[in-house]
């Protein structure tokens, strides 16, 4: 099937192109939008924290079933799940903001539903983009694939704080409900067809549970099998950590670290987009793949904590943008370079549950959000931001030291491809 591919972008890429596009937008709309909503309402970063540490957890319980589903299921029918669960969340959470019903808890429960929704779409989109185009031209590809989300999502992030201060909440909310009625429609209508498949009909739920728990492990057993790339997740983890201690609060970062108003916001996340488009396409024109864990380790961990710490100790709005900017840039190239390999490296019957147990291995979100919200507390959000930067250059070091990791090649290796 591999040497059947085009070495063109043909119409099914561009159609999972369409779907994610309107999807990211959604979310990226509803993010400015809800955390917003959630600091003017609260004025607390508590309550900003607990809603994120609850999206966290629900994406973490549904992470490996997800993934396990993903690897028999047709992929059509999950994004479209993903988008019609979002468009319940924004569009309760439009309803409350109307009728001013604030309620913590229902909000909370929507935040949860739109974890999920992410989540799904999460693990059906990375496992996808391999099934429709070569492999010689997949680290292209996905460079494309995350400029064009990251450029949509640029303008999203500038477009939602614009029509907040303009219009307020509502408005914002009701864009992002729509966005995401979207995406489930082009799931449906186009991507459906393309992934229906018989290959699972006959199996008993018996069978199929006691299957996933197989297949789960068996997943398990050969990441760890294969020591760089486990490494380069394992780092993952650690870097996510601290840089989820700054993210989901740098809306108390523009509001108290830079005195500023959701204007400022919507364009800081979109510098920060706007660097992930850059970034993004940066492998696809460089051979980096056989560097992939030097250059992750340099880029994700050594610029990105040296934009945070430089951050928290001059809190400037011009140059917050622009060193948001290169953290965006820094994260464009490290995800493309992981993407890639992981879809030369990972056996195409595994995609599912390898980026479910990646999401839920580099993710300590819900601890990283509650030791974010004690320094914010304690300390001030300027702390936040220097304590995360000097302990990511920290970890840096250490897993710059580890050899497996940092000579890691991504490049694909024969065992996995499909020789049918």
């Amino acid at each position: 099937m591999e040497g059947r591919k085009s070495q063109k972008l043909g119409r099914e890429f561009t159609t999972l192109l369409g779907q994610s596009s309107a999807f990211y937008t959604a979310f990226n709309i509803a993010q400015v939008s809800l955390t917003w909503y959630i600091f003017t309402i609260t004025g607390s970063a508590v309550a900003v924290g607990i809603v994120a540490i609850v999206e966290s957890i629900a994406v973490l319980i549904v992470s490996l079933p997800v993934g396990a589903i993903v690897d028999r299921s047709n992929k059509g029918t999950l994004l479209f799940l993903s988008g019609i669960l979002g468009f319940i969340a924004m569009l309760a959470l439009t309803s409350i903001a109307v009728f001013r019903v604030f309620d913590l808890y229902l909000v909370l429960g929507m935040a949860a539903l739109w974890g999920i929704s992410r989540e799904i779409s999460r693990s059906s989109n990375l496992s996808s983009l391999p099934d429709l185009v070569a492999r010689t031209i997949q680290s292209r590809a996905n460079g494309i694939f995350r400029a064009v989300n990251s450029t949509l999502g640029s303008v999203a992030n500038a477009l939602a704080g614009g029509i907040i201060v303009i219009f307020g909440v509502v408005a914002s909310f009701s864009i992002s409900s729509a966005a995401y009625l979207i995406s489930g429609i082009i799931s449906v209508v186009f991507l459906f067809p393309f992934y229906r498949s018989k290959s699972h009909e006959g199996s008993s739920k018996v069978n199929r549970e006691k299957k996933m728990l197989k297949e789960l492990k068996e997943g398990f057993v050969w990441l760890i099998s294969r020591k760089g790339f486990f490494l380069l997740t394992l780092s993952a983890t650690f870097f996510n950590f601290f840089m989820t201690m700054t993210f989901t609060y740098y809306v108390i970062y523009v509001a108290k670290g830079l005195v500023a108003d959701s204007l400022v916001f919507g364009i800081i996340l979109a510098a920060l987009a706007a660097g992930d488009v850059v970034g993004s396409l940066i492998p696809g024109r460089i051979n980096l793949l056989r560097h992939t864990g030097r250059v992750n380790i340099l880029v994700f961990g050594g610029v990105d904590g040296l934009c945070l710490l430089l951050m928290g100790m001059f809190p400037v709005t011009p140059l917050a943008v622009v060193l948001t900017f290169l953290t965006g840039m820094s994260i464009g190239i490290s995800v493309n370079l992981w993407l890639t390999s992981a879809h030369n490296l990972v056996p195409a019957d595994m995609r599912g549950r390898y980026f479910a147990l990646d999401g839920v291995l580099t993710s300590l979100s819900p601890a990283s959000i509650a030791v974010g919200a004690l320094v914010i507390a304690d300390f001030g959000i300027l702390w936040d931001f220097i304590i995360s930067g000097i302990m990511m250059l920290f970890f840096t070091v250490v897993f710059g030291l580890m050899k497996s990791f940092w000579n890691l090649d991504g490049r694909p290796k024969p065992e996995v491809f499909d020789l049918n």
